[in-house]
């Protein structure tokens, strides 16, 4: 299961990776949901059908294969299989729930100014209206007045309606096109639902709607993925196969105070991984560190959308929905671009060594909007 990031330790139970061959001769494999890529070339509905596996789940776009309940048997014979990359198992990923923290709106304000002290508003040139944004998260309540309309269902990787009945994609949704809390005030927002009410998924779920957006993005797209856990090589392949599809991807660095490039997606080299900082332009005390990390953003007491059709107040991976927005922000002024050339812009426009406790070997880098 995967829940949306935290200001708070994530639990986490590892994802195990079975490599293919034989397995071994003292212990037959164990029956579960797994994650089976395949190699070039080799259509997974063809196998899937082959092999007659059941409640499959097929992708073909950013990642070449399938989940399925596997027998024991059916285990065995993909790993011996030819066709086979690499099998992962599709594992539970849990993280404790987000508690609302005191603060206010104060995000904005910090991202459109180099320095201290805030100045008290949020100066954009740009409201995003052609820009599309995906946020694969739990739904987003498109009836929220916020959202003006704006706001449409996707896709649903959980059988259900595309509505967030959670509030963390609601939240982010705010964060990225909202009108009131947003860094694209008219942004097309497309709910991409891939966690359940309680805020939890398998890394299969979270790989339909990861290849859902690859396969049907319109241009200037950007996408968020709050989401952590174990490193896992399906998730990673995933990621970077939308990324490179065209999609800018924000992922969280995590909040478990250790190395971001230990969890997935924090360790997708494409996409764009971003910590949180504080109002004071301190580190937060939860945030991931290490190269992996590519900029700090607002992340601590921060505002925002959500269910019910009112705001809360939040710290964690909401970080993630300023680095969408502001890559928004260069689609809106200066048209669809790789991520690459997004990532460089808004590097070399970063406001830099104002952030305090920055760890050894994470770059001291702070989001900003470049004035656009």
């Amino acid at each position: 299961m995967i829940r949306p990031l935290r200001s708070f330790a994530l639990v986490v139970l590892a994802v195990a990776l079975l490599g293919t061959g034989t397995a071994p001769a003292q212990a037959a494999p164990a029956a579960g949901r797994y994650i089976v890529t395949l190699k070039g070339g080799v259509r997974p509905a063809a196998v899937v059908a082959a092999r007659g596996l059941r409640s499959a789940a097929v992708f073909d776009r950013a990642l070449n294969g399938f989940a399925a309940d596997l027998t024991s048997a059916q285990l065995a014979a993909l790993q011996r299989s030819p066709q086979v990359a690499a099998i992962e198992a599709d594992l539970p990923i849990t993280a404790q729930a987000t508690q609302p923290v005191s603060g206010g709106q104060w995000g904005l304000d910090r991202i459109d100014q180099h320095n201290l002290p805030l100045s008290g508003s949020y100066t954009y040139q740009h409201t995003g209206a052609n820009v599309h944004a995906y946020i694969i998260d739990t739904g987003i309540q498109i009836s929220h007045p916020d959202f003006g309309g704006n706001a449409s269902v996707a896709f649903d990787a959980t059988g259900g309606d595309g509505l967030d009945c959670n509030g963390h994609g609601t939240f982010i949704a705010g964060l990225v096109g909202g009108s009131t809390y947003g860094v694209l005030k008219q942004a097309k927002l497309y709910s991409v639902r891939v966690m359940n009410c309680a805020g939890s998924a398998t890394v299969s779920q979270v790989i339909a709607g990861v290849n859902w957006v690859a396969a049907n993005h319109q241009p200037r797209a950007v996408a968020t993925l709050a989401i952590g856990g174990a490193s896992s090589a399906a998730l990673t392949s995933a990621v970077t196969a939308l990324v490179n599809s065209g999609v800018f991807v924000a992922v969280p660095a995590g909040g478990e105070s250790g190395n971001a490039c230990n969890s997935s997606p924090a360790n997708v080299a494409v996409a764009y991984t971003v910590a949180s900082s504080d109002k004071t332009d301190h580190v937060a005390s939860f945030s991931n560190y290490g190269t992996c990390v590519d900029a700090y953003a607002p992340g601590v007491s921060v505002t925002s959308d959500w269910i019910g059709g009112g705001s809360a107040t939040l710290s964690g991976s909401v970080s993630v929905a300023f680095a969408a927005g502001i890559a928004g922000l260069y689609k809106a002024t200066y048209g669809d671009a790789p991520s690459a050339t997004v990532t460089s812009w808004i590097n070399a426009n970063a406001t830099y060594n104002v952030l305090i406790n920055v760890p050894p070997g994470t770059a001291n880098r702070l989001l900003y909007t470049g004035g656009l």
